[in-house]
């Protein structure tokens, strides 16, 4: 007993919020999510999903006006449903992009943690990483907070999707 070795991790933040959430996740034995752990994971798509989809707790990460204004999403308290949205949208996108505008593909937990890995060198200044951001910008200033019925998820992705097929005409 005595010889044995106790692993220990330091913590170092300024968000007391950050440390709490984490005590009690810890101690109430509750899992990260599917998004909670893929925000952890390498490469260039991470970053973009966090800045496009939020993590208000950390400065560059505010997220999209699309998400937090139009649909009323508070991605510093969902546990990660909003940047799993977006995600959900991108990946969605980019293989529409890439494949053809009449070919889907999964968005399900192992299809986006695949997209994740296989788009680690993935360009935020691409051509069609441009025109995903200035379909949610266009829709950010169409849908005005309040002046409409919520927006849940599915309406996101399938608004984004007929902009992008009308984007050209």
């Amino acid at each position: 007993f005595l010889n044995a070795t106790i692993p220990v991790a330091r913590i170092e933040t300024k968000d007391a919020n950050e440390v709490r959430d984490l005590f009690v996740r810890l101690q109430a034995g509750v899992p990260l999510s599917a998004q909670e752990r893929r925000d952890a994971f390498p490469g260039n798509f991470t970053d973009f999903i966090l800045r496009t989809g939020g993590k208000p707790e950390i400065p560059r990460y505010p997220g999209h006006e699309f998400f937090v204004r139009s649909m009323g999403l508070k991605p510093g308290q969902d546990r990660g449903k909003t940047r799993q949205l977006t995600a959900q949208i991108a990946v969605l996108f980019f293989n529409r992009r890439a494949n053809g505008s009449d070919q889907y593909c999964d968005i399900n937990a192992a299809a986006v943690d695949d997209f994740y890995y296989q788009h680690l060198d993935f360009d935020r200044e691409a051509e069609e990483t441009n025109r995903l951001v200035a379909i949610l910008d266009k829709l950010a200033q169409l849908i005005q907070p309040g002046k409409h019925t919520k927006l849940r998820g599915h309406d996101a992705i399938h608004l984004v999707l007929l902009v992008d097929d009308l984007w050209d005409d």
